[in-house]
């Protein structure tokens, strides 16, 4: 039996930025070491960790926006390349003032003529809820409809590789629950431009956020990284049921459990970062984390 390969493979990934107060040896700032991961077509990655711990900047690695220092980043057998086969969503919605929703959307196929654009963004429009708001403008929205329209610009492409980077931290909880649902509905029906019959017709997502009941939802494995430089501290399975947008695992026991043990680590991870503000103060300064 021939096994399916992986989707994404990073391996022995370094990254460092310039440093240009000369603050670390060598002018050079440390940001990510010897990241090792591979990654199943389909899977839900969500990198989760303290600031420093260089989760956006592995992001944009694997999204080929940036080019690694040292290592490699493969999608599908080849280096990744900045907007071909994937999407990126970003904490800030980044959508064009002076544009419709309609038009934002849209804005994500300028390959495609005005009439070959207009079944997908309807479709986009139709999957987002907002289809009776195409015409509106950002300024007319609310933030969890303009983060809906950026999920949609997102999704009209069809990506074959979904990357978020904390899209829903600016948020009040209410709608960050919603677009959670919202997401978790879309993206575990959305087909993907690279799936063929022997595939499954879901695209790859990696997701990074600071918190631990996100990552608990959207994963199916939490990436823990360890700050300055970052580096991998844990790879944890999540082992709820899906479709979760039906299936919510705060319902389960093993969701507190799991939650019990991220905060744990993360709070020891804080602890002893000497460049936390908490550094050297002992559990009970966070106890109320």
């Amino acid at each position: 039996m021939l096994l399916t390969p992986p989707h994404i493979v990073i391996e022995a990934l370094s990254h460092a930025f310039s440093d240009k107060k000369k603050t670390h040896e060598g002018g050079v700032m440390p940001v990510l070491q010897d990241i090792n991961l591979s990654v199943r077509r389909g899977e839900t990655i969500v990198f989760l960790g303290p600031s420093g711990c260089g989760k956006t900047t592995l992001l944009r690695l694997i999204a080929g926006l940036i080019k690694p220092d040292q290592g490699s980043i493969l999608v599908n057998g080849t280096a990744p390349q900045a907007g071909v086969g994937s999407a990126m969503m970003f904490q800030s919605f980044r959508l064009l003032p002076w544009k419709t929703v309609r038009e934002n959307i849209a804005f994500a196929l300028p390959h495609l003529s005005a009439a070959e654009r207009a079944a997908p963004v309807n479709k986009a429009l139709h999957q987002v809820g907002l289809t009776r708001f195409a015409d509106y403008y950002p300024a007319q929205l609310s933030g969890g409809m303009c983060q809906r329209v950026a999920l949609a610009r997102a999704l009209v492409v069809e990506p074959d590789l979904l990357l978020m980077d904390e899209p829903f931290a600016s948020l009040d909880a209410q709608s960050r629950e919603l677009m959670q649902a919202e997401t978790l509905q879309l993206t575990e029906k959305q087909p993907a431009t690279g799936s063929d019959g022997a595939h499954p017709a879901k695209a790859t997502l990696f997701f990074v956020t600071h918190s631990v009941d996100e990552a608990l939802i959207m994963g199916d494995r939490i990436v823990l990284m360890a700050p300055r430089p970052g580096r991998i501290h844990e790879i944890i399975n999540v082992p709820f049921e899906r479709p979760r947008f039906t299936n919510d695992p705060r319902d389960v026991p093993e969701f507190t459990r799991l939650r019990q043990h991220l905060w744990a680590s993360l709070r020891e991870m804080v602890l002893s970062d000497p460049q936390s503000d908490f550094y050297g103060r002992g559990n009970e300064s966070i106890a109320s984390w």
